[in-house]
């Protein structure tokens, strides 16, 4: 019994270090690489408002094309919250001669804890762009993701940037979010997070002991009674 308790106790540190260390999760919020925005130069700066749905936002990816040719040009990049002149989150520059035609590049910046339901922009400008040597971002043609805007030069254009968010963040703290999500629009108790919490930590209880019973008798292993020797009679 010692022995059992010691294997559980090991096995719900074990939860708890899995539940409250970082991962990384990404989501998806437009993949339609429908048309470019246009060469991004001082007479077009591009801006992209998106909702963050998780704690933990870390990383942007869009994707970036270079007309097949070599440019020579710096692309700057602005992270703001809640509104396009609001709080700076992060910022930095992109060497046009490094971008590969029409890939993926990756924005990162530190983790905000707080980043769930918050609306972000992200603007790209490039103050040494010209026609015929600068960089574009793809885009879509259709507004595919709500709280979102696609903007040319601060005017709103049809369309959204192909964007992917990524977070950082222990899954313990997505966990109100993803129970929220799925009460959405259920009637009565189902509409009830509580309930699914329950739920999930009454499988969580169970799966524990049962894999400390398991543990437990890979240990022992199913013992047969001892053996006596065979009783003689001795004249």
């Amino acid at each position: 019994m010692a022995r059992l308790t010691g294997l559980a106790g090991l096995l719900f540190l074990a939860l708890v270090l899995a539940a409250t260390w970082p991962v990384e999760v990404w989501t998806t919020l437009q993949s339609r690489p429908e048309q470019p925005v246009g060469e991004i130069t001082p007479d077009n700066r591009v801006a992209q408002s998106f909702q963050a749905r998780l704690p933990g936002l870390s990383a942007v990816e869009l994707h970036l094309a270079t007309y097949r040719r070599v440019n020579d040009v710096t692309l700057l990049w602005r992270l703001h919250r809640d509104r396009p002149d609001g709080p700076l989150v992060a910022a930095g520059q992109i060497a046009g001669r490094t971008v590969q035609d029409n890939a993926p590049y990756r924005l990162t910046f530190p983790p905000q804890p707080d980043s769930t339901d918050r609306v972000y922009y992200l603007v790209l400008e490039s103050p040494d762009g010209r026609p015929g040597q600068a960089l574009t971002a793809w885009a879509s043609r259709h507004d595919y993701f709500p709280r979102g805007r696609l903007y040319l030069n601060g005017v709103p254009a049809a369309g959204d940037l192909m964007l992917a968010l990524g977070y950082r963040t222990p899954p313990l703290a997505i966990l109100p979010t993803l129970l929220d999500r799925l009460a959405a629009g259920r009637p009565g108790l189902w509409g009830q997070p509580a309930l699914y919490a329950a739920l999930l930590a009454g499988y969580a209880l169970a799966l524990g002991l049962l894999v400390a019973a398991l543990l437990a008798w890979s240990q022992d292993g199913w013992s047969a009674p001892p053996s006596h020797a065979e009783k003689t009679d001795v004249d």
